[in-house]
């Protein structure tokens, strides 16, 4: 599979990088480009000919870990709005459409010290997937709506990682009792402490992450 790879680098707090992987292709990768952009972001452009399927991997090195003490699981919820938030060219939309609108592929994960969303689509659509990419570091639209709707799933995903499936909470369990979570908190997210994510938490977190990597 030959990718074509844009590494941003910022200035703060988190290192992103933007991967447009192409796959479905037998021809070599050639003519890799690097530049760095106004705003200190470092790119790298990776060529795939022939390509008949792209994805974007946006990579944050932000996770639970970096969940404030009491606040176990705002990462994870962070990561759910991420997707499903509103931005300045997109309405907001619930799990079952954003999963409708790739069919071909698609993930989203919060580890301990990482967040990565992937999309896989046609190429046709890179360049407004790349787009939407950039407005959903940028210009990302945090509304009560989105905490209301992603909350609930959230609390139903630990559930699941701890207790609901026996072989998912053997690993998960096993986990926590090798690396327990910083401050009291619990992989995924507490959720009793998730429950109590406000708004205000949310914004705040995003402003001191992400927002900092995409400097006006």
């Amino acid at each position: 599979m030959h990718k074509i790879c844009v590494q941003l680098v910022p200035q703060a707090l988190a290192t992103i990088w933007l991967l447009a992987v192409l796959a479905i292709t037998t021809s070599s990768a050639h003519g890799n480009e690097t530049y760095t952009l106004d705003n200190g972001l470092e790119v790298t452009l990776i060529d795939a000919p022939g390509a008949k399927l792209a994805a974007i991997v946006v990579l944050y090195d932000i996770g639970g870990d970096h969940d404030p003490p009491g606040k176990s699981g705002l990462t994870h919820v962070l990561e759910h709005i991420y997707v499903t938030a509103a931005t300045d060219q997109e309405e907001a939309r619930d799990v079952q459409e954003y999963v409708q609108q790739y069919p071909d592929g698609w993930n989203a994960q919060t580890g301990a010290q990482y967040t990565i969303i992937a999309t896989v689509f046609s190429n046709d659509r890179l360049e407004h997937e790349l787009r939407d990419a950039a407005a959903r570091m940028h210009n990302l639209r945090i509304a009560p709506s989105d905490l209301n709707r992603e909350v609930p799933r959230v609390i139903e995903e630990v559930s699941n990682m701890f207790e609901g499936h026996p072989q998912l909470s053997a690993l998960n369990n096993g986990i926590e009792l090798v690396r327990p979570s910083l401050h009291s908190g619990r992989r995924g997210g507490a959720p009793d402490q998730v429950r109590n994510i406000t708004l205000t938490d949310l914004k705040t977190f995003k402003r001191i992450t992400i927002d900092l990597l995409m400097p006006d």
